[in-house]
């Protein structure tokens, strides 16, 4: 019997960590920084672009920073999720959103906008579905299966295969990633 007691009690205290949308947005947070730091270190591409060794180095380097923001993008959406009435956690087990793809940033984005205007356009969508390529294919360097669907485009039904990144995409991103933590502080 009291064994029950002990697992009921670590049953809900799972479920209220799944389901603190502080604990979400800090560990956003924490994976911005991270990429951040990982950018800082590796600096602008190699001016000398004969050195394939640098320059691939710079390009994994990148590709992981990447990785890291879209994660971090991913925690946020379900940090907004969770601010607006919703939760992840639920008898002990993590349950995601229902109806959206873990890892696929628009499909996370189209859930959440249906409790809360997200305000995002399609260009910042489109830039979501870059990230959630580098989610996806950022820490392995294939996927589980060849049949395994890489993220979709927004408003599309065609899939990301590859993209690259801008400057302009850094700038649009830090604009995203304002309008979405704004939301949270309502």
């Amino acid at each position: 019997m009291d064994e029950n007691i002990f697992d009921l009690l670590r049953q809900e205290y799972f479920d209220s960590l799944g389901n603190d949308y502080n604990l979400w947005t800090h560990k956003s947070f924490a994976l911005f920084r991270s990429a951040k730091a990982i950018e800082s270190a590796c600096g602008r591409a190699p001016r000398d672009q004969k050195d394939v060794q640098e320059v691939l180095e710079w390009v994994e380097m990148h590709g992981v920073s990447r990785m890291l923001r879209g994660m971090a993008f991913e925690c946020l959406f379900k940090a907004l999720w969770l601010a607006y009435g919703g939760t992840l956690a639920d008898k002990g087990k993590y349950r995601g959103i229902p109806g959206a793809r873990d890892h696929d940033l628009c499909s996370l984005e189209g859930k959440v906008a249906e409790r809360v205007n997200t305000g995002l356009n399609s260009k910042e969508r489109r830039l979501l579905a870059r990230l959630s390529f580098f989610i996806m294919y950022g820490r392995y360097p294939i996927r589980k299966s060849m049949s395994e669907q890489y993220p979709s485009a927004p408003d599309s039904d065609k899939p990301v295969y590859w993209c690259r990144w801008t400057p302009e995409d850094d700038r649009v991103l830090e604009e995203v990633t304002n309008k979405l933590q704004q939301l949270i502080k309502k």
